[in-house]
């Protein structure tokens, strides 16, 4: 009985310094990922700002721009709508992961996850305008689940930019850095990231091959 009594009483002395560890551990890691936390915010705010540019522009250019994009992803093969979805993807990330080895690229990074959805939100914006239901329908099946993928690779490409663009800012200026930063490293998780995208590209190009012509947007 005694022990009984002092294993509840252990518990109960124990259980309060417990829950503020895991606590501290939860911060910790929204902490660390507090980049990834700004890009997201960012990206989803670039989708609002395509979708609300798209209703007050008057660009026939860029409409036009994006009306032979669709075009291209509605009634191209296999191998024409992959190469296309896959210029799209490599343009940002090519040019992200120069930014990022640079002096600036930690201020510069989050540009490119938000010019990305800026267009997706533009892209959106133009199907639903002219092909109403089955542009949504379009989007929803074939399009925005490779966005998600690739956007959110972009997302945590951006994020290591951060990283090695400070460590690159240190060594310039000599400051003392404890950062434990491989450019080996993160030359593999860009290719990791690439590989994603690439295997993600290459599933949504088949679904649009297949599935587009039956939606009959066109």
């Amino acid at each position: 009985m005694t022990k009984v009594i002092s294993l509840r009483r252990k518990q109960q002395y124990k259980s309060p310094k417990h829950h503020k560890e895991k606590s501290r551990i939860d911060f910790n890691k929204i902490y660390e990922d507090k980049y990834k936390i700004f890009f997201l915010i960012v990206s989803i705010f670039g989708l609002f700002l395509g979708a609300f540019y798209f209703r007050l522009t008057d660009n026939v250019d860029l409409i036009e721009v994006v009306s032979n994009n669709f075009t291209k992803l509605n009634s191209s093969n296999f191998k024409s709508i992959f190469i296309f979805l896959l210029k799209f993807d490599c343009i940002f990330m090519i040019i992200n992961f120069f930014v990022g080895t640079s002096f600036i690229g930690s201020i510069l990074s989050f540009i490119f996850p938000m010019i990305k959805c800026i267009y997706i939100g533009f892209f959106s914006g133009y199907l639903y305008n002219e092909y109403e239901l089955k542009g949504v329908l379009f989007c929803l099946l074939l399009l925005y689940p490779c966005f998600v993928i690739t956007t959110t690779s972009l997302i945590f490409a951006s994020n290591e930019n951060v990283y090695m663009s400070q460590y690159i800012r240190n060594c310039i200026t000599n400051k003392i850095s404890t950062d434990d930063i491989s450019i080996k490293l993160f030359l593999l998780r860009y290719f990791i990231l690439l590989i994603i995208n690439v295997v993600c590209i290459s599933i949504t190009s088949l679904l649009i091959t297949f599935i587009a012509p039956k939606l009959n947007v066109i």
